[in-house]
């Protein structure tokens, strides 16, 4: 791991707690507003990079047929598993991913809007085409 992706893991590691209760990281109006300009379709993989602690991710899931939101801090993806898990979200998949180097496939990631992305196949499933590591941390499980 880069030195750069540490220091983050580290940072907002010691911080996650705070993000699962941000009042402008969970401003449902603001989430609202990243919901209309991505425009999702239900047949969509959404994919959010840097999810932290999962409230735009699970902001889509309503929308969408599965979200893969990634994070490289464990202790982020902790928090976004037990919001999913209190709000009864099945279809977001948690993975463990550097945003400079995400475990997807070449072409497998078709632009929507700047910042939102949806994935197309071959990871359609909604699984890192590197570990699988996706479905395996699924919410809830």
């Amino acid at each position: 791991m880069r030195e750069e992706g540490k220091k983050a893991r580290a940072v907002f590691g010691a911080r996650a707690a705070f993000y699962t209760t941000s009042a402008c990281h969970a401003d449902p109006e603001v989430l609202a507003r990243v919901v209309a300009l991505a425009g999702p379709q239900p047949s969509w993989a959404a994919l959010d990079i840097a999810t932290g602690t999962g409230h735009t991710a699970l902001a889509l899931a309503p929308h969408v047929r599965a979200v893969v939101a990634t994070d490289i801090t464990p202790e982020m993806l902790g928090e976004a598993r037990a919001l999913a898990r209190a709000r009864g979200v099945g279809n977001v998949r948690l993975c463990r991913a550097d945003a400079h180097h995400l475990p997807f496939a070449d072409r497998s990631l078709a632009s929507s809007p700047p910042g939102v992305r949806r994935t197309t196949s071959p990871t359609s499933s909604g699984r890192c085409a590197r570990c699988g590591a996706c479905s395996r941390r699924a919410a809830g499980s």
